[in-house]
């Protein structure tokens, strides 16, 4: 009864930030000949569990060196603009890193496992730098190539991509 329509309001109200989130970013990567060109790289998603954010390799356009954890071009850039609008908000935030399926040469000593965990960490670092809190940030999951966006492909560099969850506020969680 009143618990759920209360989630519900709460949820209403964390869509609209979400929206106003998601239309700043892309103002401000309109606004930067820098990120313009990466605008296909992010994509938005309201889902269940919140804003579901994607920051996705391209044909051409890696957001880090390959087989690193070292972003790329403005790959820093638009991760601190969405930082610094995250820190804005006071919802919890989900960090994953993926991979596609193209094997390292020697896994043995490095994997797609220990590259998406890092990459995922890499984008923990550039937020808390943009003003994102550390308690906010409740998990950095690497994820390797077990979700791939791109089942059907699983070389396409679009599997390659870092996962933003901003979820719903919960008040009825501690």
């Amino acid at each position: 009864g009143v618990a759920d329509s209360d989630t519900e309001a709460e949820h209403a109200i964390d869509q609209m930030k979400f929206k106003q989130l998601q239309n700043e970013i892309l103002q401000a990567m309109q606004d930067n000949p820098d990120l313009d060109p990466l605008k296909q790289n992010v994509i938005f998603e309201q889902t269940p569990e919140g804003l579901h954010i994607q920051i996705i390799d391209q044909e051409g356009k890696p957001m880090f060196k390959s087989g690193r954890a070292e972003m790329a071009g403005a790959t820093n850039k638009l991760l601190s603009n969405l930082g610094a609008s995250l820190a804005s908000l006071t919802n919890p935030i989900v960090l994953s890193g993926h991979t596609d399926s193209i094997r390292f040469a020697d896994s043995s000593k490095y994997d797609n496992w220990d590259l998406s965990s890092d990459r995922a960490n890499a984008t923990r670092r550039v937020f808390e730098a943009s003003g994102v809190s550390r308690d906010r940030i409740i998990r950095v999951s690497g994820m390797a190539d077990t979700q791939l966006l791109l089942p059907d492909m699983p070389t396409d560099p679009s599997n390659r991509r870092i996962s933003i969850m901003v979820r719903h506020q919960d008040k009825t969680q501690p």
